[in-house]
């Protein structure tokens, strides 16, 4: 349970821009884009304040357009926060400053979702919550396990060699884990002072294989769509 003295932002960073897929937070999945899936789950969650980080006005747009988001607020971000290079850690770092001077709010814990994970929900929001009170407030990731060694993966020269990276591949477990962007949550006092994701005593929340599916690519959209079709299909039945 949450603790009266407990004040929590939820925080989703939403640039306009992208490289690999053409403004990717506002393609869709499903009936709904990138961005939308990920302010209503934080909406639907009800843990605390969500707050939408953008430089684009015509996200800021979109969004000031969805009159049924109540409680969302938008956070305008400088350019100079939406380039290639920028860390999403100095995203949320902007937010929690934003909150502090226009907002005279004071927050106690961060939970970052990213809109690249269009299939997790407000229970994996809850549930990752949960799981932060439970391990007496370290910072939780969320993970989707991978099969298969990971010393086995191979590097290429460009004169098209293969070989294995890691020598010692045999020695290393047929288990491995890869952050899917869906959740994170920490103390901001100390993230904060560490300004880092991969912060100290940081421990994995597992979820589920298809909701924590993170769109890089054009071919992740079209898988994404494809789970997104499936579940409705199934759940309509």
């Amino acid at each position: 349970m949450k603790d009266d003295l407990e004040e929590v932002i939820l925080i989703v960073p939403a640039k306009g821009t992208s490289t690999r897929v053409l403004k990717k937070n506002m393609r869709y999945v499903g009936r709904k884009r990138l961005w939308q899936h990920a302010v209503e789950r934080c909406l639907d969650s009800r843990i605390g304040d969500t707050y939408l980080s953008t430089e684009s006005e015509e996200l800021w747009e979109q969004a000031t357009l969805e009159t049924s988001y109540v409680g969302l607020r938008l956070i305008a971000r400088e350019k100079s926060l939406s380039q290639d290079n920028t860390r999403a850690v100095d995203v949320c770092l902007d937010v929690i400053k934003n909150t502090e001077v226009i907002d005279k709010k004071i927050y106690t814990t961060m939970i970052l979702t990213l809109p690249t994970s269009p299939l997790a929900d407000a229970i994996d929001l809850v549930k990752a919550y949960q799981f932060f009170l439970q391990n007496y407030r370290k910072p939780v990731m969320s993970v989707n396990k991978v099969e298969g060694n990971p010393g086995l993966s191979l590097a290429k020269t460009k004169n098209d060699r293969v070989y294995i990276q890691n020598e010692n591949w045999q020695e290393l477990n047929n288990y491995h884990y890869r952050c899917n962007g869906a959740v994170f949550i920490c103390d901001i006092k100390s993230f904060q002072e560490e300004k880092e994701f991969y912060m100290k005593d940081l421990i994995g929340f597992e979820m589920p294989e298809d909701r924590g599916l993170d769109i890089n690519t054009p071919f992740d959209l079209k898988v994404a769509n494809l789970l997104w079709r499936e579940k409705n299909e199934n759940s309509s039945n």
